[in-house]
């Protein structure tokens, strides 16, 4: 019995249904997971931001120039 009792309290044998363990507390996997998909998506909407940006300043470039060539001619 004290062996049954041992083995259950041994944390490497214990699995998380979810992210936190007995205390409520986030474990390390799931933070470093947590803090990875921050990233990504940080990285995501400043690319698009980016993206954008040069479209519309590209837009913008055109634009004055059809607007030069329409006041010379």
């Amino acid at each position: 019995m004290k062996q049954t009792d041992k083995h259950k309290s041994e944390p490497w044998d214990e699995s998380f249904s979810d992210d936190r363990d007995n205390k409520g507390n986030l474990s390390r996997i799931e933070l470093r997971k947590s803090k990875s998909n921050f990233r990504i998506i940080l990285l995501v909407l400043i690319s698009v931001v980016i993206i954008i940006a040069i479209f519309f300043i590209s837009i913008w470039n055109v634009t004055a120039a059809l607007a030069s060539t329409i006041r010379r001619a």
